[in-house]
């Protein structure tokens, strides 16, 4: 009945120091996983930074293009206006 452990030393946690190779595998896969993840954002935040700076260049665009058209509906009207004064005279 001596080989039987007591029952209070199965409630209490033990810290085994020892290391093995299965430990190892287990660090050096979380290490690889953790690696190759940094990767991956990495490589997904340029193309998402290229994205972003192609949709800039292409908001100035528009706005200029905006920009534009109002000069162009400004001109219009104006010579509208000169062609309305010229056939009243």
């Amino acid at each position: 009945m001596t080989d039987m452990p007591q029952l209070a030393d199965h409630r209490r946690p033990r810290f085994d120091p020892t290391i093995n190779l299965g430990h190892i595998l287990t660090m050096g896969s979380v290490l690889a996983t953790m690696v190759a993840g940094y990767a991956s954002l990495s490589t997904r935040m340029g193309v998402v930074e290229a994205q972003i700076a192609t949709m800039t260049t292409l908001m100035e665009r528009s706005i200029r293009a905006d920009e534009q058209l109002q000069a162009m509906r400004t001109q219009a009207t104006k010579l509208e206006e000169r062609l309305e004064r010229l056939e009243q005279r």
